[in-house]
């Protein structure tokens, strides 16, 4: 299945993984997913790197396995892990890149906001390039730097659309025809919910 929603590339191969600091915290873990969505889809449209599709992740949440050993299973050349924990009030999200060694190659901190979810994933995708020496074209550039809209809870809806799409096709190749119906239907009113909120995003 894995195969079947991957693209192939000759260039570079990385995998993407956020989980929150508290397994059970539902608020966490929606941060977790919107984020690594954002990322996921900005990431696709690079050319010369191949993306583990996010049904791949699935296995290890939960399950505290280290960094190293997940990038040695997936066997990628670059691992992108975050984490979401709660700092009084706020939320943060820390990220960093790892290399097949285990090498640390960046780090960041980052306060999570509905309103900041397709610029933060930008400058995490543009800071991370830069270590990796990666020449993009000027459609890449703009695909990455792209906001979809100005409007935080449309953007948000948007991005949660995205998922719950994701899995409705992840349903359909694995042939659960229940859970790919609920996913579609969860994406169709989300995409509903986001044109609400701002109609030129239609």
């Amino acid at each position: 299945v894995y195969k079947l929603i991957s693209k192939t590339s000759a260039g570079k191969s990385m995998a993407v993984f956020f989980e929150p600091a508290v397994e059970n915290d539902a608020i966490l873990m929606e941060v977790c997913d919107l984020y690594t969505e954002s990322l996921q889809d900005k990431l696709n449209s690079l050319g010369s790197l191949t993306v583990k599709p996010r049904s791949a992740m699935l296995q290890y949440m939960g399950t505290g396995m280290p960094v190293r050993v997940m990038t040695k299973d997936l066997d990628v050349d670059y691992f992108l892990y975050g984490k979401a924990v709660r700092s009084g009030n706020k939320i943060m999200l820390w990220a960093e890149l790892t290399s097949t060694n285990s090498k640390s190659l960046w780090s960041d901190n980052y306060t999570w906001g509905a309103s900041t979810i397709s610029s933060l994933s930008s400058d995490m995708i543009q800071k991370i390039l830069q270590k990796l020496n990666t020449k993009l074209t000027s459609r890449e550039k703009l695909l990455i730097r792209t906001i979809p809209t100005t409007n935080a809870q449309a953007e948000k809806d948007f991005t949660q659309a995205n998922r719950y799409s994701y899995d409705a096709h992840m349903s359909f190749a694995m042939a659960n025809k229940y859970a790919d119906f609920i996913s579609f239907n969860a994406a169709i009113e989300a995409y509903s919910k986001a044109i609400e909120k701002d109609p030129y995003f239609a």
